[in-house]
C-alpha cells in the first residue's frame, strides 16, 4: 500500500511541478526569486522520490521474484504491477506497450520485467482469485478484488502469446474471470478471447453476463455490467434474445428514471427477434402489474402496439390521452429506440397501417409543434422531426384508409400547426395512390379495346365515357331529336322557362349516354362511395368504376364541386384508380354561378378551361371537364 500510494503521488507532483517550471522559464524572472527556488526545489524533491520508488519496487521485486515466477506474489502489489501495466496511473504513456510501461515504472532491469510479466501472465489461473459471485457481488458495493487487474492482464497477455492455453482453461476459472471483465472494465484494450469463448461456449458466456447484469439492474444501475458485450455480439441471436428477455422480466416494476433509456434499449433489442410470442407474453404480465411506474406503462404499451395486428393503437391512445406528461414519456420511448441498428431508422418507419400512423401523429402532434434549429438537439426538436416523418410516411401510402386518416388530422383544430405538411402530404398521397392503382393491360384487354368491346381498364372506361358524353353532347345540338328539350321545363305552348332539377337533368343525360355504351358497362345513378357518399353517375366495368358528378351551371357549389366532392370523395375509391368526370350543363352565361374572383365565364369552353385551371398536372391526367351546352339551338 505504502508503495503503490508513493508511486502515484510521486508521479503526479513530478509531473505538474515539471509543468510549472516549464511555464516559469518562459517567463522574465530574477535568479533569487522565492517562488521559482521553492519550485525547483519541489521539483528536485518529486525526481528524487520517483528515482527512490523505483529502486524500492526493483529491490522488492528482486527479493520477490521467486514468489512472482511461481504466481503467489502479492494481491495489493500485483495490482499495483498490473495497472501499470494497463497504464492506469496519471502520466503513463497509453502510446507505448505494456512492456515498456512496467520498464519505466519499476526501472530498465529486464529480467525484473520478465518477473514481473511471469507474475501478471499466471494470474488468471491462481487460486484465490475471487468466484464470479463473489466479483458480481463486490461490484454492486462499488468494490473489486486485488487480483481483479492481475486477472485482466494475464487474459491480454496470454490471448497475444498463447491463446490456445487460455482457451484451455476450465468452466470455473473462465466464468471468474468473464465476471471480472464485465464488471471491472479497463477501457479500449483488445478481448479477442471474449470472441472465441462466446463462439465455443456461448451459454456460459451468456449466463455470466446476465449474472453480471442482473443483479446490478435491480440495484438500479443504469449500465448494468456485460451489457455492452451483449450489443456487440452478431452470432447465436436465439441465446441473446433469451438472455435480453430475463432482463426485462427481471425489470422493476419501480426502476428510477434513469433506468428508462435502458429499458428502450432493451426493448427495441427484444422487438426485432423474429419469435414475438415470449415477447407478447411478457408484456401482458407486465401490463397486468398495478405498481408499475406511468413512464414504464407508456412504454410497455407502446410496444404492445407496435407489435398489434389490428387497426390503430387504441389502448395506447386511450391511456395517453391528452396528458402532457405521458405523451413526453411516449416521444422519449420513441426518440430511444430510433437507429438501434445503426441504420438511422426507427421501428416506427415499418408501420403501413394508416390509422396507426394517424393515432401517433395526433399523439405527438397535439403537444409538440414543427421546429427547425441547429446546436443543442432536444426531445422537442426531435420529436418533431418524428412527426414530420410520420406524415410523410402517411402521405406515402395508397388506399383510401390513408386519405380518410389525413383528411381526419387535417380537421383536427389542435393539430393547426402541422395543416400545411399533413396538406401538403395528401396531395402527395393522392398521386401515390392514384399511381398504385394503375397496371399495364395485357394481350387480351388491348385487343378487347382496338375492337371497341369492353374497356380493358379503368383509363379505357374512363376515355370510353369521355368519348360518348362527348357524342352526346354532339347530338344535343347538331341532332335532329332536340335532345336539349329534355333538360327543360315548358309551358302549354311549348316555350321553356326555366331549367328542370338537377336530379332530372341527370335521368334525361344517363337515357342518352346509356344508349352509347357497351352492353359490358354499367351506368347507375347515385352511385355509392365511401362515408356513405354518392356520386351522381356510377360507370362500372368488371371491378372497376369511374363516377361522373354533374353540377348545372347555376349551381351554388359549380366552384368547389370538383375538387371538394368528385376528387375529395369519389376518386380516392380505389376502383376508379383516380379517374373521375366532372360535367356541367351549361344553361346560358347569364347563369352561370359568379366565381370567387374574376369575371363570369361567357361560354362553355371558358368555363372548362376555368375549371381545368384548377387542376393540378397530374390530376388533369385523369380527372376530366365536360362542360355541355343544353341551351336551344
Amino acid at each position: 500500500d505504502v508503495l503503490f500510494e508513493r508511486t502515484r503521488g510521486c508521479r503526479a507532483l513530478a509531473q505538474w511541478l515539471d509543468g510549472l517550471t516549464q511555464q516559469s522559464a518562459s517567463e522574465p524572472s530574477a535568479a533569487d526569486d522565492p517562488h521559482l527556488k521553492e519550485l525547483e526545489a519541489l521539483r528536485e524533491q518529486a525526481l528524487t522520490d520517483q528515482r527512490q520508488r523505483r529502486e524500492e519496487w526493483s529491490e522488492l521485486i528482486r527479493s520477490r521474484e521467486t514468489e512472482l515466477r511461481e504466481n503467489r506474489f502479492s494481491p495489493e502489489n500485483l495490482n499495483t504491477l498490473a495497472k501499470a501495466y494497463f497504464g492506469l496511473f496519471a502520466g503513463a504513456d497509453r502510446m507505448t506497450s505494456p512492456r515498456d510501461r512496467i520498464a519505466e515504472f519499476i526501472g530498465g532491469d529486464n529480467s525484473l520485467v520478465d518477473a514481473v510479466l511471469a507474475g501478471l501472465r499466471e494470474a488468471a489461473t491462481r487460486d484465490d482469485v475471487p468466484a464470479a459471485e463473489r466479483t458480481i457481488s463486490l461490484h454492486l458495493e462499488s468494490k473489486h478484488s486485488w487480483l481483479a487487474y492481475p486477472v485482466l492482464a494475464s487474459l491480454h497477455l496470454l490471448d497475444g502469446e498463447d491463446p490456445a492455453r487460455l482457451d484451455g482453461l476450465d468452466d470455473a476459472q473462465k466464468r471468474n474471470a468473464l465476471a471480472i471483465h464485465y464488471c471491472v472494465p479497463v477501457g479500449l484494450v483488445s478481448a479477442r478471447w471474449h470472441d472465441r469463448w462466446f463462439q465455443t461456449e456461448p451459454k456460459l458466456v451468456l449466463d455470466v453476463m446476465y449474472q453480471s447484469a442482473v443483479g446490478a439492474l435491480r440495484a438500479g444501475d443504469e449500465v448494468p455490467p456485460g451489457l455492452n458485450d451483449l450489443a456487440t455480439v452478431t452470432d447465436h441471436e436465439d441465446l441473446v434474445h433469451d438472455v435480453r428477455l430475463r432482463l426485462l422480466r427481471a425489470y422493476p416494476t419501480r426502476g428510477p428514471q434513469k433506468q428508462l433509456q435502458l429499458l428502450d434499449r432493451l426493448l427495441a433489442d427484444v422487438f426485432h427477434h423474429p419469435e414475438k410470442s415470449a415477447l407478447r407474453a411478457l408484456i401482458e404480465r407486465k401490463l397486468s402489474l398495478t405498481s408499475m411506474t406511468v413512464a414504464q406503462r407508456v412504454r410497455w404499451l407502446a410496444t404492445d402496439a407496435l407489435l398489434s395486428v389490428g387497426p390503430g393503437f387504441p389502448e395506447l391512445k386511450a391511456w395517453v390521452g391528452e396528458s402532457e406528461r405521458r405523451v413526453g414519456f411516449l416521444a422519449e420511448f420513441f426518440r430511444n429506440i430510433s437507429d438501434r441498428r445503426g441504420t438511422g431508422g426507427s421501428i416506427l418507419d415499418a408501420i403501413r397501417d394508416p390509422v396507426a400512423l394517424a393515432d401517433t401523429i395526433e399523439m405527438l402532434g397535439r403537444s409538440y409543434c414543427p421546429l427547425s434549429g441547429s446546436g443543442l438537439v432536444t426531445l422537442e426538436m426531435e420529436a418533431s422531426d418524428r412527426i414530420s416523418a410520420l406524415i410523410a410516411q402517411l402521405g406515402s401510402l395508397a388506399g383510401d384508409e390513408a386519405q380518410q386518416a389525413l383528411r381526419h388530422l387535417i380537421d383536427d383544430p389542435q393539430l393547426v400547426p402541422w395543416k400545411a405538411q399533413l396538406t401538403w402530404s395528401l396531395e402527395r398521397q393522392r398521386v401515390i395512390h392514384r399511381d398504385a392503382s394503375f397496371h399495364h393491360p395485357n394481350i387480351e384487354e388491348v385487343q378487347s379495346t382496338l375492337s371497341n368491346l369492353a374497356p380493358a381498364n379503368v383509363a379505357d372506361l374512363a376515355a370510353l365515357l369521355v368519348e360518348r358524353l362527348h357524342d352526346v353532347d354532339e347530338d344535343v345540338w347538331g341532332g335532329n331529336s332536340n335532345l336539349w328539350r329534355p333538360f327543360w321545363n315548358e309551358d302549354e305552348y311549348g316555350r321553356l322557362t326555366s331549367s328542370k332539377p338537377e336530379n332530372s337533368c341527370r335521368d334525361s343525360l344517363l337515357a342518352a349516354l346509356k344508349e352509347r355504351l357497351p352492353p359490358e358497362v354499367d351506368a347507375a345513378p347515385e352511385g355509392s362511395y365511401a362515408a356513405g357518399r354518392r356520386a351522381d353517375i356510377r360507370a362500372s366495368c368488371g371491378a372497376f368504376n369511374v363516377p361522373i358528378e354533374i353540377k348545372k351551371n347555376s349551381h351554388v357549389d359549380l366552384w368547389s364541386a370538383l375538387r371538394g366532392q368528385l376528387i375529395g370523395r369519389y376518386t380516392t375509391d380505389r376502383a376508379t384508380g383516380g379517374y373521375g368526370i366532372f360535367l356541367v350543363l351549361w344553361f346560358g352565361n347569364d347563369k352561370t354561378k359568379p366565381p370567387p374572383d374574376g369575371d363570369r365565364p361567357a361560354t362553355p369552353d371558358e368555363l372548362k378551361r376555368r375549371l381545368e385551371d384548377d387542376l393540378t398536372p397530374d390530376e388533369a391526367r385523369k380527372v376530366t371537364v365536360v362542360v355541355m351546352d343544353v341551351t336551344r339551338p
